[in-house]
């Protein structure tokens, strides 16, 4: 809740500070909202240029909820989004922000009849243009990886498309594609697995991502890979202890929404606030399981859980012939 108030009060200072400057304070400086002869003698401009700055607007104020209420962040580089944005008009096009700004812009242009304020217009257009490619991009591609990937190849960058991106599905698909390619690779099975681990949390934007071997003779549970903040805290430990040590034992899913009331929570994060461990079947013996750390309580719904039940059927591979507990037989 604290987090959601923060990105809520921090997209209003930016709105307020960034558009609000941009296509608002910049234009009324530059025209003093005086209203010229109409471009091209044309009076139609004028009932255009209303509609754009309403149109503008109302983009601006959906855009900015949005990044604060289901990205749980704002659009300001100091105070980014924990997940990325790819619902209402991002479904459409990965920009709608930076064009509606110059939307408003250009409206305003129109209902006052300035050239002035087109060519302001298309200098902001250029600006963010070039911040799109040579800052935004590459950042979102490092944050996000593979969600971000799927992202900029089905959604333009400036023209919308005609029909909404179904993302949720065509995300999930690429992701069983992609575990299932990297687990049956050639090359060092930690690699492997460290890859399967980042594809794992890179493609919800989920907190920590762990692989683990289950050694039921030795009577262990030891990190494969892990993808997030930093490592494990418990690289190595009794097969029945912690959540996995559950779902080891009960071989099914573990999905806990909220860790601090468990007592079999073995903490790796101080922010994670829930965990879901899934094993990982080869042969019908329970041989490894995947966990995934959220800072989100309640974070794995019916939709992620079924995701992740998949990652672990094709990442079955990475578990052949390394181990045969035979005691946890399905």
């Amino acid at each position: 809740m604290r987090r959601r108030l923060l990105a809520g009060l921090g997209s209003f200072v930016f709105l307020l500070l960034a558009p609000g400057i941009v296509a608002g304070l910049v234009p009324f400086r530059m025209t003093r909202w005086r209203v010229l002869p109409p471009l091209l003698g044309f009076e139609g401009f004028r009932p255009a240029g209303v509609l754009l700055i309403a149109a503008g607007l109302l983009v601006l104020l959906e855009s900015f909820w949005r990044f604060a209420a289901r990205g749980l962040g704002t659009p300001a580089p100091v105070l980014p989004t924990r997940r990325l944005v790819v619902s209402g008009l991002y479904r459409y096009v990965r920009n709608p922000m930076y064009l509606a700004v110059v939307a408003t812009i250009a409206g305003q242009a129109l209902l006052l009849g300035s050239v002035r304020l087109l060519e302001y217009g298309a200098l902001v257009w250029g600006a963010f243009s070039l911040f799109v490619l040579l800052y935004e991009e590459p950042t979102l591609e490092a944050t996000y990886g593979a969600e971000y990937e799927a992202f900029r190849r089905n959604v333009p960058r400036w023209i919308p498309r005609l029909s909404p991106w179904r993302g949720p599905s065509s995300r999930r698909s690429e992701l069983m594609e992609a575990v299932r390619r990297i687990a049956g690779e050639p090359g060092p099975r930690e690699d492997r697995a460290r890859r399967i681990a980042e594809a794992i949390r890179t493609s919800a934007n989920f907190r920590w991502v762990g692989l683990y071997d289950v050694d039921a003779p030795r009577g262990l549970i030891s990190n494969i890979a892990w993808s997030g903040p930093g490592p494990p805290a418990h690289p190595t430990f009794p097969i029945r202890n912690g959540l996995t040590g559950v779902a080891v034992a009960e071989r099914s899913v573990v999905n806990v929404g909220d860790v601090a009331r468990d007592p079999s929570y073995l903490a790796t994060l101080a922010s994670t606030l829930s965990e879901i461990i899934i094993p990982v079947f080869e042969g019908g013996v329970v041989v490894g399981t995947i966990d995934v750390e959220s800072e989100e309580p309640d974070a794995f719904d019916a939709a992620a859980e079924a995701a992740l039940r998949e990652c672990a059927t094709a990442a079955a591979s990475l578990w052949r012939g390394v181990t045969r507990p035979e005691a946890l037989r399905e």
